[in-house]
């Protein structure tokens, strides 16, 4: 028995030793496909949504949109490839409100009945006795008859022992070709697998958007200026000078200081050294002033006529009172 379990050890080692089937990915699309779409309008929660997605290859496109907290809705509608990477356009637009379903009141809730403790537990009242001693039996122990010596031949006798030294050096190089003495055995690198040539379908690349290209931008700018004021008028001297080439650029601008001295700035600016600038003061001469001429002598007005003060006022004549109040004379007729 022990030398046929030892025969089957060794097939099944030689099987595993290089018959083992290479696993290869049969999921495995090399032009994928795939297309979804969903749309929620729920009336009970107001909520409003939808999406959708295509796949052709390597290019996706689809877009999805949402109510947002102020009431509008937000639209992106996106692409992705190879080429391009991903893209996304947003917009918000004006979105009606979802109908919003009024839900039933529910049942008023009433408590259910009181619940009423079961009644206390009471432990039986029968005594736990302990069972009766036991009692073991001795009895004499015989040992068991003698077994015949066996007339069948070992499979380890001299007539086999060939055959079994056969048998265990095959099992041995057929272990050996399992791998089981791998950290004794140099590594051989696998088989590499060469896959069937899959035919790709090439897909179309997305028409390019048109990109504004600025026409005005020069790589190596050039230009100069300079002007000069010496106003003889007012006293004001001053001038700049610039000169671009490329990143570099140099130039200088003076004036006059107020205590008559006037300044110079010279400076340069390039992308190695930054901007840099000397100024010192010289003594500058005076601007010659135009002398202003005399503005034009003012004609004379003549006198205006001299103001004669009118009339003495002269007072009414004297308020002379009436004459004396003279009152009437009362005649008494005498009757008789």
């Amino acid at each position: 028995m022990a030398f046929k379990l030892f025969v089957l050890a060794a097939l099944v080692a030689v099987a595993a030793a290089g018959f083992a089937p290479i696993a290869v990915d049969t999921d495995y699309d090399p032009n994928p496909h795939y297309s979804y779409s969903y749309d929620v309008q729920d009336a009970v929660t107001g909520d409003s949504k939808g999406a959708s997605e295509t796949r052709d290859g390597d290019v996706v496109k689809g877009s999805y949109n949402f109510l947002e907290a102020d009431g509008t809705r937000r639209v992106v509608e996106y692409t992705a490839d190879p080429v391009n990477g991903y893209n996304a356009v947003v917009r918000n637009e004006a979105a009606g409100k979802v109908a919003v379903a009024k839900v039933a009141t529910p049942v008023a809730y009433h408590a259910p009945i009181a619940y009423h403790a079961p009644v206390a537990y009471h432990a039986p009242y029968a005594a736990y006795h302990q069972p009766l001693a036991y009692h073991t039996k001795g009895m004499l122990y015989k040992s068991p008859p003698k077994r015949p010596p066996s007339t069948r031949t070992s499979p380890f006798s001299s007539s086999n022992n060939m055959a079994f030294k056969f048998v265990v050096f095959a099992a041995l190089v057929a272990v050996a070709q399992a791998g089981y003495f791998a950290p004794q055995l140099a590594y051989h690198a696998p088989i590499a697998y060469a896959a069937a040539p899959i035919t790709k379908t090439v897909v179309a690349a997305p028409v390019a958007k048109a990109v504004a290209v600025d026409t005005d931008f020069d790589p190596n700018p050039q230009y100069s200026f300079s002007y000069d004021v010496q106003d003889a008028l007012t006293g004001d001297s001053k001038g700049q000078s610039e000169s671009r080439d490329g990143d570099v650029v140099k130039g200088s601008y003076n004036f006059l200081e107020a205590d008559g001295t006037r300044r110079v700035v010279e400076y340069t600016a390039d992308p190695v050294n930054g901007f840099n600038a000397v100024v010192r003061n010289e003594a500058a001469a005076k601007v010659a002033v135009a002398k202003v001429a005399a503005p034009v002598a003012v004609a004379k007005v003549a006198t205006p006529v001299a103001y004669h003060a009118p009339l003495a006022y002269h007072a009414p004549l004297a308020y002379h009172a009436p004459l004396a109040y003279h009152a009437p004379a009362y005649h008494t007729k005498i009757i008789g």
